[in-house]
């Protein structure tokens, strides 16, 4: 993060910073230095480029995947990206949102340690060229998102930023600004279509529709009592590698739900604003029983014509699902049923049965 971004994030909360952090955040605050430099010489050089002004078509548009965490979003947008025609924000480019444009060649070439051989979560392979979620981008950007918890999660759920909808008009403002910005970045870089994956924005349909009318989705469902263990594992580990502060508890399962309603509710609320040509929705099983037909279907349903596959990086992708077997979660029948109850209607709706 930049400076600013970052005393943000802090701003009003030092005494949670827990000792065995302040190290860390001793060199975060130099790097955020170095980081708000850089950002201030890029914007200069986007200026010259004419970035500001750049238009997106309809046409342009970014391709949105959605779906609740663990759902199954990172697959999807691995197999998209394996068609020529499209383009997927790298781990870099939302971790350097700012600057991405003047550094990318270099740094990745010299930072090729800094990165761990997997995500930690689970054994999928990472690169700062591996396909990311541009959640990050708005986080480092200093716009809302609900991953600012990560910093500190002991100071409750902090959803601000998930229903873009619920913020104040400026902090709306800078949100849109912030995506239409990367976008146009990732644009001047790479002309081919983007597509964008974040959890997140499965709460944002009609502000990401109305910033980018020519939009598409795809939304991803898998069975709960899979998908929120994994969900409770994913917050875990995030809070525990990146969080500042390791006061009190948190109770992931309830975090987990809270979030799963909250996302359930806005996204039920705009998907009627999405035509068939729009969005598409489609079930995990599915995707991982048969992958070339669902991609087939996906094309179609969304008029995507032209479009080509790479089979080798196809061939590549389906690999990486057999050495990386998803996990299975024993549950007791406490927690069966406190998850089925707060999925039942998603159930239902997705051919779930508990």
């Amino acid at each position: 993060m930049g400076l600013k971004t970052w005393l943000g994030l802090l701003s009003g909360k030092a005494k949670e910073i827990s000792a065995n952090r302040v190290g860390l955040v001793i060199v975060t605050s130099m790097i955020s230095l170095i980081i708000a430099f850089m950002n201030s010489v890029a914007r200069a050089w986007e200026r010259c480029r004419g970035l500001p002004s750049l238009d997106i078509s309809e046409n342009e548009s970014p391709i949105f995947i959605i779906g609740h965490w663990r759902s199954g979003t990172t697959l999807l947008h691995e197999l998209l990206c394996c068609i020529y025609e499209l383009r997927a924000p790298t781990t870099y480019q939302c971790f350097c949102p700012g600057h991405f444009l003047l550094t990318e060649g270099v740094a990745t070439r010299l930072l090729r340690w800094v990165l761990p051989e997997n995500r930690g979560i689970d054994k999928i392979r990472i690169s700062w060229n591996s396909p990311q979620e541009d959640e990050f981008a708005l986080l480092m950007m200093g716009a809302q998102s609900p991953y600012r918890r990560i910093a500190f999660p002991s100071l409750g759920n902090q959803l601000n930023g998930l229903d873009i909808t619920e913020l104040p008009l400026k902090s709306r403002r800078y949100w849109r600004q912030s995506l239409l910005m990367f976008v146009k970045r990732l644009m001047l870089r790479d002309k081919r279509r983007v597509v964008l994956k974040s959890p997140s924005h499965t709460a944002r349909l009609s502000n990401l529709l109305s910033l980018f009318p020519g939009a598409k989705f795809i939304f991803i469902s898998r069975d709960p009592m899979d998908m929120i263990p994994s969900a409770i594992k994913l917050w875990k580990h995030l809070d525990f590698v990146h969080g500042l502060n390791s006061k009190g508890l948190t109770d992931y399962r309830r975090y987990a739900l809270t979030l799963f309603l909250d996302v359930e509710t806005a996204y039920l609320r705009d998907k009627e604003l999405l035509s068939e040509k729009e969005l598409v929705e489609l079930r995990y099983e599915d995707l991982i029983s048969g992958p070339a037909e669902t991609l087939e279907k996906i094309m179609l349903q969304l008029d995507l014509g032209g479009l080509h596959i790479d089979f080798a990086a196809f061939d590549s992708v389906l690999a990486s699902i057999s050495e990386n077997i998803p996990e299975r979660y024993e549950l007791d029948t406490d927690e069966r049923r406190y998850i089925a109850e707060a999925t039942s209607s998603y159930c239902r709706r997705y051919g779930y049965a508990h």
